[in-house]
């Protein structure tokens, strides 16, 4: 029998779900920074030692992209459907 088609019981889900997530803070702290927070660079601090810099986006980064955003999506998007929304079928034939 094949493992996929074994019959599982809750028993061996169970220890299959201890065995992959059941782990010490000493495992995550292999790859986290001290904070246990993902990170996205090191850099060297003056004394040489590699540092964690988090990954972190600022909220006006947030907004500034959202405004942007929206804008773009107006002028590309909103201002020329209004304008061939006006135009009777006869002209916006002409111009295919």
């Amino acid at each position: 029998m094949t493992r996929s088609a074994r019959p599982r019981s809750k028993q061996y889900d169970a220890e299959a779900i201890a065995h992959h997530y059941d782990v010490s803070n000493d495992f995550y702290a292999l790859f986290l920074d001290p904070l246990m927070v993902y990170t996205c660079a090191y850099y060297r601090d003056a004394d040489g030692k590699l540092t964690p810099l988090p990954a972190s986006i600022s909220t006006m980064s947030i907004i500034l992209g959202v405004v942007m955003g929206a804008g773009v999506g107006v002028v590309a998007g909103v201002y020329p459907a209004s304008r061939a929304a006006r135009l009777d079928p006869i002209t916006a034939l002409r111009q295919e």
